[in-house]
């Protein structure tokens, strides 16, 4: 009865007041901010005709204002992202009502600052217009970062000018997409029956990535691009191997864990920064992500020119012999101004340069001692991991394995209460991660994404997960979306 009598109060003097309960609270997806319900009943139609845009510095970066007056809307926004964001809630809110939109008023702004998604395109590839479906996706609900893991030891799928035999060789292995994912079976053919065997496979040429940067950009989606070593190379040792150890028989070590390069030769230090030369110039406001994970530093030990490298430096262990070629990577970004990230494990030998964010994918402990140093993703796989199982695997498309339901994902909270300022503050955002080695169609990688991906962006957007039956409700209202996109889901009912 209070709550009535607080809403006919409101009505009769006519000012805004929050309903809670009411349904446009569901219909926005991330749900705003703040939603202000106009206590003047009905609804307007020619609002929705008088579009009006004004530039309002108190928005801040990604923040906007939406005003749904009788007879105009009033979008107000310090930046295009702001812009770009209040369009998408108008769009959401048409999809919903058509033009018979409520008299409201928003104020919304994102929490974190890095709202990503992962897609690993070397295990399978996927087309330019794929992608730009995933893109045009991921913006419509505010996602802001894709981290394109463009190269790794199945395939290298973007055009290098100064090294042809990249994707020449590469981007191509023996196919095998009629059977189950294994590593160890890769074949990249070397000539010989090449041609007569089918190929799988495909790159990027450097045009094809200019039009995915252009029109990322149109959508307030940066695209960061990896570039893995100094692991996961088999396909480029496979294509030059030279890059490989004194003694690496590549077609077959590489496979059995000897896919480092030799981080012993002044040429492979060179050849990344040739590569890394025409990454910048490709994704010229993009950070560059530079790998550095799961290396087996021990076979480096087998190496005439690394165990050289060693004494040469006065290094202790081989894990240091990562820290010395990645500091020499690092510098050479440096120096182009680029800003720089890398997996959680390259700070294993002592590198400490706090110009580098820490992507982290184990224990978010991890990320919260880098935070103390430096900025800092998190994208911890026990949460974040989505080419993981969402329900029981004989009821679900093949996996890598493990589970991670949509609840699962829920609980994951980015900022525990202990973290000090300065950590909470370096800590930039959030992302999911699809490794794709099960995923061979996008139909797949969206089923594995959606509906997981609207718990990550609730999270990313208000910092922390709220209320999880709230969410299962915005998430239906999102479906009709999903599907007038003509993207795949898993269904909530499974």
């Amino acid at each position: 009865m209070k709550t009535l009598a607080s809403l006919f109060l409101a009505v009769a003097l006519c000012v805004p007041v929050v309903i809670f309960g009411s349904d446009v609270r569901n219909v926005v997806f991330p749900e705003p901010q703040k939603i202000e319900i106009s206590a003047d009943e009905g609804t307007t139609s020619e609002a929705a005709k008088n579009l009006r845009f004004c530039i309002d510095a108190s928005c801040g970066n990604e923040g906007y204002r939406i005003e749904i007056l009788p007879e105009e809307i009033v979008v107000s926004h310090a930046t295009e992202a702001g812009k770009f964001y209040a369009e998408k809630t108008l769009e959401q809110l048409k999809n919903h009502y058509g033009n018979a939109l409520p008299l409201l008023r928003i104020e919304d702004a994102p929490a974190m600052r890095w709202r990503g998604l992962h897609l690993d395109v070397s295990r399978h590839f996927f087309s330019v217009e794929e992608i730009k479906k995933f893109i045009d996706t991921m913006a419509f609900y505010k996602f802001n970062r894709l981290h394109f893991h463009l190269t790794d030891g199945p395939g290298w799928r973007i055009e290098i000018k100064k090294y042809p035999r990249l994707t020449q060789i590469g981007a191509w292995r023996v196919d095998k997409t009629d059977r189950e994912w294994n590593w160890r079976e890769t074949e990249i053919p070397l000539g010989g029956n090449a041609e007569t065997r089918k190929l799988y496979g495909g790159f990027y040429t450097q045009d094809e990535i200019r039009e995915l940067v252009r029109f990322a950009k149109e959508r307030h989606v940066v695209i960061v691009p990896e570039i893995e070593m100094p692991g996961h190379s088999f396909a480029a040792m496979m294509a030059y191997p030279e890059l490989a150890c004194a003694g690496n028989n590549v077609p077959v070590d590489g496979l059995r864990g000897k896919d480092m390069v030799c981080v012993g030769k002044p040429e492979t230090t060179q050849f990344f920064i040739d590569v890394l030369s025409e990454f910048a110039a490709l994704f010229p406001e993009s950070p560059i992500h530079v790998g550095g994970d799961e290396v087996w530093h021990e076979c480096w030990l087998d190496c005439p020119d690394c165990r050289a490298r060693m004494k040469r430096e006065n290094l202790k262990s081989s894990v240091e012999l990562q820290t010395v070629f990645m500091r020499d990577i690092i510098a050479f970004l440096k120096k182009q101004n680029r800003e720089i990230i890398a997996w959680d494990e390259i700070f294993a030998g002592g590198l400490s340069d706090e110009h580098v964010a820490t992507m982290v994918w184990r224990e978010p402990e991890l990320g919260y001692r880098a935070a103390e140093r430096g900025p800092v993703i998190l994208c911890p796989g026990e949460w974040l991991y989505f080419d993981m199982y969402q329900g029981k695997p004989e009821s679900e498309p093949l996996a890598i394995g493990g589970f991670i339901p949509l609840e699962k994902v829920y609980e994951f909270s980015p900022f525990p209460q202990d973290l000090s300022e300065k950590a909470r503050k370096n800590i930039l955002g959030i992302q999911a991660n699809l490794w794709t080695e099960n995923m061979t169609t996008m139909a797949h990688v969206e089923y594995m994404l959606f509906p997981r991906a609207f718990a990550l962006m609730d999270i990313a957007w208000h910092g922390a997960p709220r209320n999880y039956a709230r969410l299962l409700e915005q998430i239906r209202l999102q479906l009709p979306n999903l599907k007038a996109r003509n993207c795949n889901f898993r269904p909530l009912e499974k």
